[in-house]
Formats: C-alpha cells, sequence, structure tokens
C-alpha cells in the first residue's frame, strides 16, 4: 500500500503538470486583431451528354414497285442547354438524295434539316425526345437498314 503523503505529491505534480503551458490547448482567442479566414470554391462540372436511348427501325428493306416507305423511332437524351442533334446519313455509296425523303410524323417537336449527305433532327433544349419519322426511300435504298445514326453537339 502506497504512503499517504507519496499519494498527495503524486496528485499535486499531477495538477500541476495541467496547469503547465505545455499542456494548454494550443488555439486562442485574439481580441482586436483580425479573425483568420478560409475560403473553398467548389465547382461542379458536369459534362455534356447525349444519349440515344431508342433508335428502332426494320432491319431490312424489301424492295417493291414503288418507294420504300419505313419507319424509325428515336429517344434522345440530353443535357445540353441548347440542345443536341442526331445525324442521318447515308450507308448506301451514290444513291441519290432525292431517293430519301423524311418527316416527323409524331412525338416531340424538334427541328428536321437536310445536312449534307443526310439530315440532322435537332432538339431545341435539354430533356428527353421520341420522335417518330417516316421515311421513303427510292429502290436502290432495298437491302440492310441504309442509314448511319451518330449524335452531335450544338
Amino acid at each position: 500500500m502506497a504512503h499517504p503523503r507519496r499519494v498527495h505529491a503524486q496528485a499535486v505534480l499531477l495538477a500541476l503538470s495541467l496547469l503547465s503551458p505545455a499542456a494548454w490547448p494550443e488555439s486562442t482567442v485574439a481580441r482586436n486583431r483580425p479573425s483568420a479566414s478560409a475560403r473553398v470554391s467548389i465547382r461542379v462540372t458536369v459534362p455534356p451528354v447525349v444519349n440515344i436511348l431508342e433508335n428502332s427501325h426494320p432491319s431490312t428493306l424489301a424492295a417493291g414497285s414503288g418507294p420504300i416507305t419505313a419507319l424509325q423511332r428515336i429517344v434522345l437524351h440530353t443535357n445540353v442547354r441548347q440542345g443536341a442533334c442526331v445525324e442521318l446519313t447515308r450507308r448506301v455509296p451514290g444513291a441519290s438524295s432525292a431517293a430519301w425523303e423524311l418527316r416527323a410524323v409524331g412525338g416531340e417537336a424538334v427541328s428536321l434539316q437536310a445536312h449534307g449527305d443526310g439530315w440532322r433532327l435537332c432538339t431545341l433544349r435539354q430533356g428527353t425526345y421520341a420522335v417518330q419519322i417516316e421515311h421513303r426511300f427510292g429502290a436502290e435504298f432495298a437491302g440492310r437498314w441504309p442509314l448511319r445514326t451518330d449524335t452531335v453537339l450544338l
């Protein structure tokens, strides 16, 4: 058993060590001085997204006595504020532009414009757009689906 004086001396030493400057907290309150501050700027960049969620059409076009008609459904999603486009271009080399016509027959309001070797279907703002397109092809387009579909940012 420890002697009471020794226990008392140890308690006094412990109390003194807690009161020493080495045991004090490192932060203090400064009065009448400029305070420290920090600024954090967080910037979140969302990359532009253009996705074709659906592109359904017949896999082949059968030749007939007149023009070939086919329906295509495109569902396009974009987060780009000014919208995005889908370019439809011919896979058939040497086919004339006059042998292919199209028009939107249902769905969301989009713009259709002739563009180079094909057509551009464009949205006007961000969102998800479902569009039904009616194509009229000349006989040289018979066979496997003759169009390539690509997305384009505005």
